[in-house]
């Protein structure tokens, strides 16, 4: 299968002006996260979408707030999903990680969609975050989970992810993935004013990876908790993975910390005869 015949595509052919715009407000509002997308650039606030569409042509907030001031749209936004402890806190750990410095991990995809026709399996999966680390030449899918039942339960549990991610891996996809994600990396260089060598970015020289997030607690404003995962769960989780073939698990990295806040990218650890103890 050919390049073009995927759906998968990340544009990086900004005008000058709107990345100098982007800059600006970055300058002003370090807590808005703006990740490259298929055809435009969006802006996240609290990991709810702020700006859904930033363009050569437009610059659009998120519908509800279309005919709002920014400072307005921001707050309408941060009280929209209050409940949502993995999404805000994914994205506290995605600004956290984001130096591009080449011998670092930084992220440069978030909530990232493969369609059905690309990967080939009935339901469209998604990525919480798409990270690299030049230096190495690796590429990680990431999946992150801070509380016990969805980690456990459901369609949305560990075992349901790890088999999403390793479609991708197994697809004529990924080679297009990398492609398109390593143009994210570099359009993010460029707006956050890093310095680049073009021979750290060939696309065939990256592995890619399955690895899962883990944080024990994520806490609110006051320091209440608001949800948790258990050892017990950890227990229940590993044996979740010593369930999966043994020979594709040795590939599989995690992280495991107390709170959103302290979560550094470069922490890694094989999952394999792990028993996800604490990483950090």
């Amino acid at each position: 299968m050919k390049d073009r015949e995927f759906e998968f595509r990340r544009k990086d052919d900004y005008k000058d002006e709107v990345i100098a715009w982007i800059k600006c407000l970055k300058e002003r509002h370090e807590d808005i996260l703006f990740i490259p997308n298929t055809d435009c650039i969006k802006g996240y606030y609290k990991g709810l979408v702020l700006y859904e569409k930033i363009t050569d042509r437009c610059r659009n907030l998120v519908r509800r707030c279309s005919d709002k001031p920014l400072d307005e749209a921001i707050k309408v936004v941060g009280e929209g999903m209050p409940k949502d402890r993995e999404r805000r806190t994914q994205q506290i750990i995605a600004l956290n990680n984001m130096t591009f410095n080449k011998k670092s991990y930084s992220v440069c995809g978030f909530e990232t969609t493969v369609s059905q026709k690309d990967v080939r399996i009935p339901k469209k999966p998604e990525m919480d975050l798409v990270i690299i680390n030049p230096s190495i030449k690796s590429m990680l899918l990431v999946e992150y989970k801070c509380k016990g039942e969805s980690m456990l339960n459901g369609e949305q549990n560990i075992e349901c992810h790890y088999n999403d991610y390793k479609a991708i891996l197994d697809s004529a996809v990924i080679k297009q993935i990398k492609k398109e994600m390593i143009k994210s990396y570099i359009l993010l260089c460029k707006i956050n004013d890093i310095k680049y060598d073009e021979k750290d970015f060939n696309a065939d020289d990256y592995k890619v990876q399955i690895a899962f997030l883990f944080v024990d607690k994520v806490l609110d404003k006051d320091g209440n908790v608001e949800s948790v995962i258990t050892d017990d769960d950890y227990e229940h989780a590993m044996n979740m993975f010593n369930n999966l073939p043994q020979e594709d698990l040795k590939d599989v990295l995690y992280i495991r910390c107390e709170t959103a806040e302290i979560v550094n990218l470069d922490q890694w650890k094989n999952v394999k005869n792990s028993d996800l103890k604490k990483t950090i």
